[in-house]
Protein backbone atom coordinates (compact mmCIF):
# COMPACT_ATOMS: atom_id res chain seq x y z
CA UNK A 1 0.00 0.00 0.00
CA UNK A 2 1.16 3.65 -0.54
CA UNK A 3 1.54 5.92 1.91
CA UNK A 4 -0.45 8.44 0.37
CA UNK A 5 0.32 12.43 1.47
CA UNK A 6 -2.74 13.26 0.93
CA UNK A 7 -6.07 12.46 3.14
CA UNK A 8 -8.46 14.18 1.46
CA UNK A 9 -10.15 11.19 0.84
CA UNK A 10 -14.05 10.44 -0.78
CA UNK A 11 -16.17 7.39 -1.20
CA UNK A 12 -13.12 6.28 -2.95
CA UNK A 13 -10.18 6.10 0.05
CA UNK A 14 -6.20 6.19 -1.02
CA UNK A 15 -5.97 2.71 0.65
CA UNK A 16 -9.57 1.22 -0.47
CA UNK A 17 -12.64 2.10 -1.92
CA UNK A 18 -16.28 0.66 -0.76
CA UNK A 19 -18.97 0.65 -2.78
CA UNK A 20 -22.64 -0.59 -1.74
CA UNK A 21 -24.70 -2.24 -4.02
CA UNK A 22 -28.18 -2.59 -2.75
CA UNK A 23 -30.67 -4.97 -4.56
CA UNK A 24 -33.96 -6.46 -3.40
CA UNK A 25 -33.03 -9.90 -2.31
CA UNK A 26 -34.80 -12.91 -4.61
CA UNK A 27 -36.39 -15.41 -1.60
CA UNK A 28 -39.32 -14.60 0.10
CA UNK A 29 -37.72 -14.80 3.66
CA UNK A 30 -34.95 -12.46 2.27
CA UNK A 31 -36.80 -9.58 0.17
CA UNK A 32 -36.26 -7.46 3.46
CA UNK A 33 -32.75 -7.25 3.43
CA UNK A 34 -30.80 -5.99 0.57
CA UNK A 35 -28.37 -8.00 -1.22
CA UNK A 36 -25.10 -6.20 -0.45
CA UNK A 37 -21.82 -5.89 -2.94
CA UNK A 38 -18.08 -5.11 -1.10
CA UNK A 39 -15.86 -3.36 -3.51
CA UNK A 40 -12.40 -2.38 -2.00
CA UNK A 41 -9.66 -1.24 -4.61
CA UNK A 42 -5.83 -0.29 -3.96
CA UNK A 43 -4.76 3.19 -3.67
CA UNK A 44 -7.81 5.17 -5.30
CA UNK A 45 -8.67 8.60 -4.37
CA UNK A 46 -11.08 11.31 -5.53
CA UNK A 47 -8.90 12.11 -9.04
CA UNK A 48 -11.07 9.31 -10.05
CA UNK A 49 -14.16 10.84 -9.84
CA UNK A 50 -13.23 13.84 -11.76
CA UNK A 51 -13.90 15.81 -8.65
CA UNK A 52 -11.31 18.62 -9.35
CA UNK A 53 -10.66 21.06 -12.16
CA UNK A 54 -7.32 19.74 -12.19
CA UNK A 55 -8.18 16.31 -13.66
CA UNK A 56 -11.82 17.02 -14.63
CA UNK A 57 -12.22 14.84 -17.74
CA UNK A 58 -8.93 13.92 -17.57
CA UNK A 59 -9.39 10.64 -15.93
CA UNK A 60 -10.60 7.80 -17.85
CA UNK A 61 -12.91 5.23 -15.76
CA UNK A 62 -16.70 5.47 -16.78
CA UNK A 63 -17.40 2.56 -15.15
CA UNK A 64 -16.68 3.47 -11.41
CA UNK A 65 -17.85 7.02 -12.49
CA UNK A 66 -20.94 5.92 -12.92
CA UNK A 67 -21.42 3.67 -9.92
CA UNK A 68 -20.63 6.68 -8.03
CA UNK A 69 -22.93 8.90 -9.67
CA UNK A 70 -26.02 6.75 -9.35
CA UNK A 71 -25.36 6.62 -5.21
CA UNK A 72 -23.98 8.41 -2.47
CA UNK A 73 -21.00 10.12 -2.06
CA UNK A 74 -19.29 10.83 1.13
CA UNK A 75 -16.60 13.71 0.66
CA UNK A 76 -15.84 13.23 4.26
CA UNK A 77 -15.07 9.60 4.27
CA UNK A 78 -11.31 8.46 5.56
CA UNK A 79 -9.18 5.62 5.48
CA UNK A 80 -8.61 4.20 9.16
CA UNK A 81 -4.97 4.21 8.41
CA UNK A 82 -2.35 5.18 5.20
CA UNK A 83 -1.42 1.04 4.71
CA UNK A 84 -3.12 -2.25 3.61
CA UNK A 85 -3.26 -4.19 7.13
CA UNK A 86 -4.31 -1.66 9.21
CA UNK A 87 -7.09 -0.03 7.38
CA UNK A 88 -8.58 -2.93 6.35
CA UNK A 89 -8.68 -4.99 9.58
CA UNK A 90 -10.40 -1.53 11.00
CA UNK A 91 -12.81 -1.60 8.49
CA UNK A 92 -13.89 -5.52 8.78
CA UNK A 93 -13.61 -5.42 12.31
CA UNK A 94 -14.46 -1.94 13.58
CA UNK A 95 -11.28 -1.40 15.41
CA UNK A 96 -9.12 1.65 14.68
CA UNK A 97 -5.72 1.06 14.43
CA UNK A 98 -4.71 2.87 18.25
CA UNK A 99 -7.28 0.52 20.02
CA UNK A 100 -5.36 -2.87 17.98
CA UNK A 101 -1.82 -1.79 17.86
CA UNK A 102 -2.27 -2.43 14.47
CA UNK A 103 -0.02 0.32 12.52
CA UNK A 104 1.90 -1.41 9.69
CA UNK A 105 1.66 -4.40 8.00
CA UNK A 106 3.45 -8.19 8.90
CA UNK A 107 2.91 -7.21 12.49
CA UNK A 108 1.28 -10.23 14.54
CA UNK A 109 -2.44 -9.91 14.46
CA UNK A 110 -2.92 -12.83 17.17
CA UNK A 111 -1.05 -10.36 19.75
CA UNK A 112 -4.20 -8.11 19.35
CA UNK A 113 -6.44 -8.34 22.58
CA UNK A 114 -9.10 -5.87 20.67
CA UNK A 115 -9.15 -7.64 17.82
CA UNK A 116 -9.85 -11.01 19.92
CA UNK A 117 -12.92 -9.50 21.24
CA UNK A 118 -13.73 -8.13 17.75
CA UNK A 119 -16.26 -10.03 15.88
CA UNK A 120 -15.53 -9.67 12.24
CA UNK A 121 -17.84 -8.29 9.63
CA UNK A 122 -18.86 -11.33 7.40
CA UNK A 123 -19.79 -13.14 10.94
CA UNK A 124 -21.93 -9.80 11.58
CA UNK A 125 -23.72 -10.49 8.16
CA UNK A 126 -23.94 -14.61 9.03
CA UNK A 127 -25.85 -14.18 12.27
CA UNK A 128 -28.25 -11.71 10.39
CA UNK A 129 -29.19 -14.66 8.02
CA UNK A 130 -26.32 -13.71 4.95
CA UNK A 131 -24.27 -16.15 2.81
CA UNK A 132 -21.34 -14.46 2.84
CA UNK A 133 -18.25 -14.53 -0.28
CA UNK A 134 -14.83 -12.74 -0.36
CA UNK A 135 -12.74 -12.58 -3.56
CA UNK A 136 -9.17 -11.01 -4.11
CA UNK A 137 -7.59 -8.75 -1.44
CA UNK A 138 -10.84 -8.41 0.99
CA UNK A 139 -8.37 -7.96 4.24
CA UNK A 140 -4.50 -8.21 4.85
CA UNK A 141 -3.05 -10.16 7.17
CA UNK A 142 -6.05 -10.79 9.51
CA UNK A 143 -7.07 -14.33 8.54
CA UNK A 144 -10.86 -14.58 7.58
CA UNK A 145 -11.05 -17.34 5.48
CA UNK A 146 -12.68 -19.73 7.30
CA UNK A 147 -15.48 -17.04 8.49
CA UNK A 148 -16.53 -16.60 5.00
CA UNK A 149 -18.83 -18.87 3.65
CA UNK A 150 -17.10 -18.67 -0.12
CA UNK A 151 -13.31 -17.24 -0.30
CA UNK A 152 -10.49 -16.69 -2.86
CA UNK A 153 -7.65 -15.37 -1.61
CA UNK A 154 -5.50 -13.16 -3.05
CA UNK A 155 -2.80 -13.84 -5.28
CA UNK A 156 0.25 -11.46 -7.00
CA UNK A 157 0.32 -11.23 -10.59
CA UNK A 158 3.56 -12.54 -11.45
CA UNK A 159 6.11 -9.47 -12.49
CA UNK A 160 6.61 -8.93 -16.50
CA UNK A 161 10.34 -10.68 -17.84
CA UNK A 162 12.66 -8.11 -17.17
CA UNK A 163 11.00 -6.40 -14.19
CA UNK A 164 11.71 -4.21 -12.16
CA UNK A 165 12.58 -1.82 -15.05
CA UNK A 166 13.83 1.21 -12.86
CA UNK A 167 16.41 1.64 -10.61
CA UNK A 168 16.57 1.84 -7.15
CA UNK A 169 12.80 0.70 -6.40
CA UNK A 170 13.11 -3.43 -5.28
CA UNK A 171 10.10 -3.78 -7.86
CA UNK A 172 7.65 -1.84 -5.96
CA UNK A 173 7.46 1.54 -7.17
CA UNK A 174 7.15 0.18 -11.00
CA UNK A 175 5.79 0.39 -13.63
CA UNK A 176 5.36 -1.35 -17.38
CA UNK A 177 3.03 -3.31 -20.07
CA UNK A 178 2.62 -7.22 -18.53
CA UNK A 179 3.46 -10.13 -20.66
CA UNK A 180 -0.23 -11.74 -19.46
CA UNK A 181 -3.42 -10.81 -21.13
CA UNK A 182 -6.20 -9.27 -18.91
CA UNK A 183 -8.19 -11.58 -18.79
CA UNK A 184 -5.23 -14.33 -16.97
CA UNK A 185 -4.87 -11.29 -14.48
CA UNK A 186 -5.88 -11.93 -10.76
CA UNK A 187 -7.81 -9.03 -10.57
CA UNK A 188 -10.13 -10.60 -13.30
CA UNK A 189 -10.49 -13.71 -12.60
CA UNK A 190 -11.99 -12.45 -8.71
CA UNK A 191 -14.26 -10.04 -10.93
CA UNK A 192 -15.46 -12.98 -12.79
CA UNK A 193 -15.82 -15.22 -9.33
CA UNK A 194 -17.84 -11.60 -7.60
CA UNK A 195 -19.95 -11.27 -10.55
CA UNK A 196 -20.97 -15.60 -11.18
CA UNK A 197 -21.78 -15.33 -6.83
CA UNK A 198 -23.77 -11.85 -8.42
CA UNK A 199 -25.50 -13.98 -11.25
CA UNK A 200 -26.66 -16.98 -8.72
CA UNK A 201 -30.00 -17.89 -7.48
CA UNK A 202 -29.78 -16.81 -3.55
CA UNK A 203 -32.44 -18.44 -1.17
CA UNK A 204 -31.09 -15.70 1.59
CA UNK A 205 -29.27 -12.33 1.33
CA UNK A 206 -25.64 -12.24 0.53
CA UNK A 207 -22.46 -10.19 1.26
CA UNK A 208 -19.81 -10.19 -1.65
CA UNK A 209 -16.90 -8.29 -1.08
CA UNK A 210 -14.46 -8.25 -4.14
CA UNK A 211 -11.06 -6.75 -3.56
CA UNK A 212 -9.04 -5.63 -6.45
CA UNK A 213 -4.71 -5.24 -6.70
CA UNK A 214 -4.62 -2.54 -9.00
CA UNK A 215 -3.63 0.64 -8.59
CA UNK A 216 -1.12 -0.81 -5.88
CA UNK A 217 1.83 -0.44 -7.20
CA UNK A 218 3.80 -1.54 -9.05
CA UNK A 219 1.55 -0.95 -12.25
CA UNK A 220 2.26 -4.05 -14.47
CA UNK A 221 -0.67 -3.41 -16.77
CA UNK A 222 -1.61 -4.23 -20.32
CA UNK A 223 -0.45 -1.93 -23.02
CA UNK A 224 -3.97 -0.84 -24.05
CA UNK A 225 -3.81 0.99 -20.68
CA UNK A 226 -0.77 3.13 -20.97
CA UNK A 227 -2.03 3.69 -24.49
CA UNK A 228 -5.20 5.57 -23.29
CA UNK A 229 -2.71 8.23 -21.87
CA UNK A 230 -0.15 10.65 -23.76
CA UNK A 231 3.17 10.79 -22.13
CA UNK A 232 3.10 14.42 -20.88
CA UNK A 233 0.24 13.76 -18.60
CA UNK A 234 -0.44 16.32 -16.40
CA UNK A 235 1.34 15.74 -12.45
CA UNK A 236 -0.38 16.83 -9.43
CA UNK A 237 0.57 20.44 -8.55
CA UNK A 238 3.40 20.38 -6.19
CA UNK A 239 4.24 22.88 -3.26
CA UNK A 240 7.31 24.88 -3.02
CA UNK A 241 7.66 23.80 0.49
CA UNK A 242 6.31 20.38 -0.02
CA UNK A 243 9.21 18.42 1.00
CA UNK A 244 9.85 20.49 4.46
CA UNK A 245 8.89 17.68 6.44
CA UNK A 246 10.50 15.29 4.92
CA UNK A 247 13.38 13.33 6.36
CA UNK A 248 16.40 13.77 4.44
CA UNK A 249 16.67 9.96 3.32
CA UNK A 250 13.05 10.86 1.43
CA UNK A 251 14.50 14.05 -0.17
CA UNK A 252 17.52 11.86 -1.55
CA UNK A 253 14.72 9.57 -3.40
CA UNK A 254 13.16 12.40 -4.69
CA UNK A 255 15.99 13.60 -6.32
Amino acid sequence: MIHARSTSLGVFCASLTIALLLQPAGAAEARTKPNVLLLIVDDLNTFLLGDTNRYAGKVIAPNIQRLAQSGVVFNRAYTAAPVCSPSRTALLSGVRPWQSGLYDNGLDMTKSEALKKATPMPEVFKAAGYYTASYGKVGHGWDLRKVWDDYQPHRRDPNPPGAPFLPFTRGEQDWGPTHLPEEKMNDTSYADAAIAQLQKQHDRPFLVACGVFHPHMPWYVPQKYFDLFPDDVPLPEILDHDLDDVPPLGRAFTA
